[in-house]
């Protein structure tokens, strides 16, 4: 399998025993944007390594990654030493002024300084698990990848076809316009490159970003048939260049989803 990959993907993870939920989607976008959500205080030194990992590995897209703590009270704490200094000073007062008092756990809970969260050692929970969901993201990615360019190489197969027939045509000096000798090898010559250089990045295994190669390769295949096109009066021609053009713009279309 060629590695050619969709900017849209989907993944999803959740560790039950540390109640942590991972969600991440990715979206078309002309640059990277990683957004990272969260339902926990999350320091931006832990932020910037998510979004490193995510850097290495994807180039284009809006990756988009939540992260959910479930049952976020777990790890509310009671400081029994702060909590004894107050019911402490509080005695200590009644009994020197004369007063009465009256403990209840709930005032005393809301006494500053009682009641806190314990720091989650995020940093050790979270970047094991976020490296899981990013693989389970790239793999669909590559899967919607490969659907995009196995209909992709079925387009430029038949532009190949097309061109191949216009090859056997354009000699003939009759089929250019009276006002205008030139011949259109040329542009012949520069469509078979770019289609060459087409046919490699459809079909190449590096793992390196190809949309924009794409999206290259197809405006000048463009360019160059309407070069040609205005030089050429047959009817035959005229259809099979009118045909590539519609087949080069579905494949300038799916390169807007690639990656």
């Amino acid at each position: 399998m060629s590695k050619m990959r969709s900017m849209t993907g989907y993944s999803y993870i959740e560790d039950s025993s540390k109640n942590i939920q991972i969600t991440m989607r990715s979206l078309n976008f002309k640059y990277l944007d990683v957004v990272i959500n969260t339902n926990s205080n999350q320091n931006i030194l832990l932020e910037e390594k998510i979004k490193e990992k995510i850097k290495k590995l994807i180039s284009r897209g809006k990756v988009e990654v939540y992260i959910y703590f479930k049952n976020n009270t777990k790890n509310i704490r009671i400081n029994k030493e702060i909590l004894e200094k107050y019911i402490f000073e509080i005695k200590s007062s009644a009994k020197e002024y004369g007063l009465e008092y009256d403990l209840k756990l709930n005032n005393l809970l809301g006494l500053d300084g009682v009641v806190y969260k314990e720091e989650i050692k995020s940093e050790e929970l979270i970047l094991p698990l976020l490296d899981e969901a990013l693989k389970k993201l790239l793999d669909f990615k590559e899967k919607a990848g490969e659907d995009i360019r196995l209909n992709m190489l079925e387009n430029f197969n038949k532009i190949k076809e097309n061109i191949l027939k216009i090859k056997k045509i354009h000699p003939d000096k009759k089929n250019l316009k009276e006002d205008n000798k030139d011949d259109i090898s040329e542009e012949i010559s520069l469509i078979g490159f770019y289609i060459e250089k087409l046919n490699k990045i459809i079909n190449s295994k590096k793992e390196e970003p190809k949309g924009k190669i794409i999206d290259f390769l197809t405006q000048e295949l463009l360019r160059e048939l309407n070069t040609a096109s205005s030089k050429i009066i047959n009817k035959e021609i005229a259809n099979l260049v009118l045909e590539s053009k519609i087949l080069i713009d579905r494949i300038r279309e799916q390169a807007q989803n690639i990656e």
